[in-house]
């Protein structure tokens, strides 16, 4: 399973494809999905903001001091394959990766790790979880 398809699934859920779909000017497009009251199937925010050809998925928690993004992932939605740009892990730091570079497989079997997670966690389903947040607008992220 591919995040490209998996996404789309998660927005279609929420109603909100069209929405992302028409973000591509360059304006800042942003949700947050929170899992409902009561709801077990997971525990960890999703946020999915796209700038023009910039797509940014992440995962975050809240510690004493901070906000831990984890991970925190760029991809480039100008080419069809969507390469991922940066990977952030919490234990392993900052990645960044050539579109063309080998280490773009290493990259997508992180992505198909996690998209695949997002599938059996119920990120998809909606009656699981709600939309806090949506922004659009000129911020940059």
């Amino acid at each position: 399973m591919d995040m490209k398809t998996v996404l789309n699934d998660i927005l279609t859920a929420y109603g909100l494809l069209l929405d992302f779909d028409a973000a591509s000017d360059g304006t800042l497009w942003s949700i947050e999905i929170r899992p409902k009251e009561g709801a077990t199937a997971y525990s960890r925010p999703l946020i999915i903001a796209r700038e023009g050809p910039v797509l940014r998925l992440a995962h975050y928690t809240v510690s004493t001091y901070d906000i831990d993004y984890d991970p925190f992932v760029e991809f480039d939605m100008s080419s069809s394959d969507w390469p991922v740009i940066s990977i952030y892990r919490f234990h392993t730091g900052y990645q960044c990766f050539d579109p063309n570079g080998a280490e773009q497989d290493e990259a997508r079997a992180f992505i198909k790790e996690w998209a695949e997670g997002l599938v059996e966690r119920g990120y998809c389903d909606a009656s699981h979880g709600v939309v806090v947040g949506m922004g659009r607008g000129k911020a940059k992220l």
